[in-house]
């Protein structure tokens, strides 16, 4: 039986409403404190900033930092000190 999109939409839907908890109203939107802390430290800039001057490359800074190529890109994004 082939599906469409319509059809996981409205499964989706359904689905959704039986989990929720009648009584409950709609929840506030919250920032989300939960996850994983940050191994960011404020210090890494100025490693990093000495580091490019010598040329390495994001792929180094994750490997020095103990992340991933993402996470260093993340940063970059996040922390206009770390550049």
């Amino acid at each position: 039986m082939k599906t469409s999109f319509g059809d996981a939409a409205r499964l989706s839907v359904v689905l959704g409403s039986c989990s929720r908890k009648k009584g409950k109203g709609v929840a506030k939107a919250t920032k989300n404190k939960g996850g994983r802390p940050t191994k960011y430290k404020p210090e890494f800039a100025k490693v990093a900033a000495q580091m490019c001057k010598l040329g390495v490359t994001d792929a180094d800074l994750a490997a020095a930092f103990d992340v991933t190529t993402v996470t260093v890109w993340n940063w970059q994004a996040r922390h206009p000190e770390f550049f």
